[in-house]
């Protein structure tokens, strides 16, 4: 019976279609279309504002700091677990590129910060072990316009920065961190034991200088 039914779902199969081939274009669009649902499903998650929801490493406005970050992923800055710290003025592409470097680590544990955010939950009780926890472990983290509420607070919010920056050294994991101080403010207004961390073998702090993107 089964030697009498086969022929007849060979002759079904012979009349169906060929399977349809994509172009290497075409292939190439559904690649960025699904990447671009899965960011745009993960972005909130991890804590990217939506104003930045549209970074890459391929888009953009040009800027030091969307080249640098470049260099950051390209060198495997991210997988030799180094610190990047962008300096400059508002409105030069930090965050933008931060971003960029964020969405280009799919597979990575990630995280982005807005430091004032990240100091307030720092400073309430019942944040603070999550808050605490997840910018020492979290893989690759974002720490986005660090330092001013650090001078504001110092005392125990000092501790934890100390603790945060000294565990993710120890453990070696990817930081960006953007800043508008100045390295020399940096030196000022910082402990001595964060900036010996950010300026030492584990990172790189670099000063994305040009005229705001803001006003283009």
């Amino acid at each position: 019976m089964i030697e009498e039914i086969k022929p007849i779902w060979d002759r079904i199969g012979a009349k169906l279609p060929p399977p349809i081939e994509l172009t290497p274009e075409e292939e190439a669009r559904q690649a960025r279309e699904a990447e671009s649902r899965a960011w745009l499903d993960a972005a909130p998650k991890i804590g990217v504002p939506r104003r930045s929801f549209d970074a890459s490493l391929e888009g953009g406005l040009a800027s030091l700091a969307l080249d640098r970050v470049r260099d950051y992923i390209k060198n495997d800055e991210v997988r030799n677990g180094r610190c990047l710290v962008l300096t400059g003025p508002t409105g030069v592409g930090k965050t933008y590129a931060t971003v960029a470097a964020l969405r280009a680590q799919p597979h990575s544990r990630r995280r982005f910060f807005y430091f004032p955010g990240l100091c307030g939950a720092l400073l309430d009780p019942e944040r603070r072990t999550e808050a605490l926890e997840t910018a020492k472990r979290v893989h690759f983290v974002v720490l986005d316009d660090f330092g001013t509420e650090y001078v504001k607070e110092g005392g125990l919010l000092q501790a934890f920065v100390d603790e945060i920056v000294w565990h993710r050294e120890g453990a070696i994991l990817p930081t960006i961190t953007t800043t508008n101080l100045t390295a020399d403010q940096l030196k000022e207004r910082l402990s001595d034991r964060i900036v010996d961390r950010l300026r030492g073998d584990w990172g790189h702090v670099f000063a994305a200088t040009r005229p705001s993107l803001r006003v283009r």
